[in-house]
């Protein structure tokens, strides 16, 4: 059986439609979770999303998670979550050399470490 290959690069980006039009597809209970979780997350695709749910005839159950008060809960807490990540805009600090100590064959040489079985550790 010959192995599949895999692909070198980073991994691909799947735009946000289509995965909205994958997972109605789909239309698992999971999938349709996920679907809810995503317009939660971006409003800005809610229409489409039940248009989506609306062609595959998955409307009532996909509003129904809609609605689902633990998965605005989740989508509340992932929001809060990145606001906190992204945090107040920093001020630029100005950058300061670091005091030079000395040429670098100045610097203390390290042992060799021995050729011993336990090694230095005797």
């Amino acid at each position: 059986m010959a192995c599949a290959r895999r692909r070198r690069g980073p991994p691909a980006v799947v735009p946000l439609d289509a995965l909205l039009a994958f997972k109605m597809k789909a239309h698992g209970p999971k999938d349709l979770m996920d679907a809810a979780m995503l317009v939660l997350l971006h409003p800005r695709i809610r229409t489409p999303a039940l248009d989506l749910a609306q062609a595959y005839r998955t409307e009532e159950r996909f509003r129904a998670w809609l609605e689902d008060p633990r998965l605005a809960r989740d989508a509340e807490a992932i929001l809060a979550a990145e606001t906190r990540a992204k945090g107040p805009p920093r001020a630029a600090c100005p950058r300061t050399p670091l005091p030079q100590t000395g040429s670098r064959s100045s610097a203390r040489q390290l042992p060799a470490p021995s050729q011993g079985r336990r090694g230095a550790w005797r």
